[in-house]
C-alpha cells in the first residue's frame, strides 16, 4: 500500500517519475521528466471522449499503481488492470461493490483490501454498517473479514497498512468518539489501541517508526498529535488556535503542515487560500491559488510537496485540477488540469 497518497482514498499515486491520477472516472497523468500531462490511453486514434476510451474508469474509479501495472475499480466491484502506457486493459476478479459511503480499497502483499460503510434497519432502528475485508489478488476466493462494526452514525475512517501492520482509525466528529486499531495481518490479533470521547476530529495521519502522527480539527484550532508505541500514550505535540475554515495536512516527514480551505466562498473569494507551518509551531510561507474553487481536498504529499485536487464549476461543466505546493518555496504548481 503507498502510504504517501493515502488521504487520496485511491485517487492518486505516483510511480517513479509519473503521477497517476482519477477524475471523476477518468485516468489522467503528469510526468515530472517530461512536463507532459493527459488521459493515460495509448489507443491510437481515440478522441479520449467515451467509454471506449482506455483511460475512462467509470465514476467509482481510484487507481493503483501495482506490481508494474495500473489498477483500478470498474463498475459492480469488477477490477481491472493496464500497463502504464494505457494499453493491455484486461479484467483482473471481481470484489464486492464500494458504492456505499466512503467506499475505498488498496492492494498490498498479494491481497486487495476494502472498506465501506452501508446504512442499515434492523428492528425499525436505523444504524450504519462497516465493514473492512481483504480477497486474494485475482483469485476467487471468498472475502476474509477484517474489522466490522455497527454505528449510530457516519463517521470518518482512515486506515493503512506497513508490513504486516494494519492501522485503523474513526473520528466522529466535534466532541464525538475516537477509536484507533491495530490489526496483525499474520496472526489476525486485533487490538484496540484508543477508545472514548474526543474533542475533535482526524484529518490524516501518518505512520512513523515510533508512533502515528494525526492531524487534527476542533472547532477553530488545528493540532498535532502523537499516539506513541512504546507507551501507548497520545499526546499533544502542537495547536493553532487561528485555524478557522482551514483543515491540515501533514508533510511526508510530519515537520511541516498545510492549513488549505476545504470549502470557499465563491462570491467573497477569487482565490484558493493556503498557509504552510513547521509542526513546531512558527509560519514559514502563506500563498494562494489563482481563482475560486468549489472545494479542495488534501491528497497526502512527498519528496517534493503536498498534493492538493481544486474542484471548481464552468458554465458548462464541473472540472479538477491537481496542484502542488513546494516545501522549499512554497509556491503552488498546477500539474493536471
Amino acid at each position: 500500500m503507498p502510504l504517501d497518497y493515502a488521504a487520496s482514498r485511491g485517487r492518486l499515486c505516483k510511480y517513479h517519475s509519473t503521477y497517476y491520477y482519477e477524475e471523476f472516472g477518468w485516468v489522467s497523468y503528469y510526468d515530472e521528466e517530461t512536463g507532459t500531462f493527459g488521459k493515460l490511453c495509448g489507443k491510437p486514434d481515440c478522441t479520449h471522449e467515451d467509454i471506449s476510451c482506455n483511460a475512462y474508469i467509470s465514476e467509482f474509479g481510484h487507481l493503483q499503481v501495482y506490481d508494474g501495472m495500473l489498477y483500478f475499480m470498474g463498475e459492480m466491484g469488477a477490477l481491472y488492470r493496464m500497463d502504464l502506457s494505457g494499453n493491455q486493459r484486461e479484467a483482473v476478479m471481481n470484489v464486492r461493490i464500494l458504492s456505499g459511503a466512503n467506499g475505498t480499497w488498496m492492494i498490498h502483499r498479494g491481497y486487495i483490501y476494502t472498506s465501506v460503510f452501508v446504512n442499515r434497519v434492523e428492528n425499525g432502528e436505523n444504524f450504519v454498517n462497516y465493514s473492512l475485508c481483504r480477497y486474494p489478488l485475482g483469485s476467487s476466493a471468498a472475502q476474509e473479514m477484517i474489522f466490522e462494526k455497527d454505528f449510530d452514525q457516519l463517521i470518518a475512517d482512515d486506515w493503512m497498512i506497513s508490513g504486516n501492520s494494519l492501522f485503523l482509525s474513526f473520528s466522529q466528529g466535534l466532541w464525538g468518539k475516537r477509536e484507533l486499531y491495530h490489526y496483525d495481518l499474520d496472526t489476525g490479533e486485533l487490538t484496540e489501541l484508543i477508545s472514548g470521547s474526543y474533542s475533535g476530529s482526524v484529518s490524516n495521519f501518518q505512520l512513523t517508526e515510533d508512533g502515528i502522527v494525526f492531524a487534527e480539527k476542533d472547532k477553530e484550532r488545528i493540532r498535532v498529535t502523537k499516539y506513541d508505541f512504546s507507551t501507548g500514550d497520545l499526546q499533544k505535540l502542537h495547536e493553532w488556535n487561528d485555524a478557522n475554515d482551514y483543515l491540515p495536512g501533514l508533510s511526508i516527514h510530519q515537520n511541516l503542515i498545510l492549513f488549505y480551505k476545504p470549502f470557499i466562498d465563491l462570491d467573497s473569494e477569487q482565490l484558493t487560500p493556503y498557509r504552510v507551518l513547521k509542526t513546531t509551531g512558527e509560519e514559514v510561507f502563506t500563498g494562494a491559488i489563482d481563482g475560486s474553487a468549489f472545494s479542495v481536498n488534501f491528497y497526502g504529499c512527498d519528496n517534493t510537496g503536498f498534493l492538493l485536487e481544486r474542484i471548481y464549476h464552468t458554465e458548462v461543466e464541473t472540472s479538477c485540477e491537481l496542484w502542488r505546493i513546494s516545501y522549499d518555496t512554497g509556491e503552488a504548481e498546477m500539474l493536471i488540469r
